[in-house]
């Protein structure tokens, strides 16, 4: 066993590796060392707890996910951004087999609530970026939006019907971008 040094990336990075391979289910302090190659104090200098790692797991599949080496996208309209989000999603869900299905979100969460903290703070991100650039489309009908429908609650409903399609591993990115289309323009 290799008691040398060890990156706190590269423990979350096993960590991914095991999700993919067997679901969260399979994590735990004990497996990553073993796959790490390095004692289980080694893990726990970087981590405190299960849950710790988990969610550290959670956040770097997210940043993975959406990481944008050319800094932030700019988008020409809203359903190109819908589109962009859609295959990114789906892209995730094929690299990151395992992480998605609705029981590893659950296991991954914790004790405390804390992995659904960044869980949602992903989302908050993610709608609060959509709404800008749906908010900076100038293509969109003048009539589109109104009292009862408002821009903010359109992105929560494609935001949602982002989040179906992610949880139950379906991809209708064109039909979702088909019925913005249709709603917008």
């Amino acid at each position: 066993m290799n008691v040398g040094t060890i990156s706190r990336e590269k423990i979350i990075e096993k960590s991914q590796k095991i999700i993919i391979e067997n679901g969260v289910n399979a994590i735990s302090i004990r497996k990553v060392a073993a796959e790490c190659n390095v004692s289980i104090g080694t893990v726990y200098n970087y981590f405190d707890s299960k849950d710790e790692l988990l969610i550290a797991v959670i956040e770097s599949t997210w940043k993975n996910i959406f990481h944008m080496p050319n800094g932030p996208m700019k988008f020409a309209s809203f359903s190109e951004c819908v589109d962009f989000v859609f295959a990114r999603l789906q892209k995730g869900v094929v690299e990151y087999e395992n992480f998605f299905d609705l029981h590893s979100l659950s296991a991954a969460i914790g004790k405390n609530g804390e992995g659904i903290k960044v869980i949602e703070k992903y989302f908050k991100h993610m709608e609060d970026n959509m709404l800008k650039v749906l908010e900076n489309d100038r293509n969109i009908r003048s009539d589109a939006f109104n009292e009862n429908f408002k821009i903010e609650k359109f992105v929560d409903i494609v935001f949602g019907m982002l989040l179906n399609s992610l949880l139950h591993k379906v991809d209708n990115r064109l039909e979702v971008v088909e019925i913005v289309n249709r709603c917008l323009y």
